[in-house]
């Protein structure tokens, strides 16, 4: 399972802030000598659980849902807004 996640404290910025260091320590932070635009659409990915030895009859949703519940359980993001994409788990 891989998580991905992106910093949403520029999403309201613009070149005109930047320029004018209208911008917050979080904002500065999550630049971080990047242009704005990069910045922006950085996107942070890690493979967050990883299983061997899988019971033969343990279906790939069935273990996407056992991993899923792991993460969070264990403080990992949760999925708080699903996107349209068809996919192993469901939210």
């Amino acid at each position: 399972m891989q998580a991905r996640v992106r910093n949403a404290v520029l999403d309201d910025v613009t070149d005109e802030d930047v320029e004018a260091c209208r911008l917050n320590d979080d904002q500065i932070q999550a630049m971080s000598g990047q242009t704005l635009e990069d910045a922006q659409t950085a996107e942070y990915r890690k493979v967050v659980a990883w299983c061997d030895e899988v019971d033969p009859d343990c279906t790939a949703k069935d273990m996407a849902a056992v991993l899923y519940r792991a993460v969070c359980e264990e403080g990992g993001k949760e999925i708080t807004e699903p996107d349209p994409i068809i996919g192993l788990l469901e939210v």
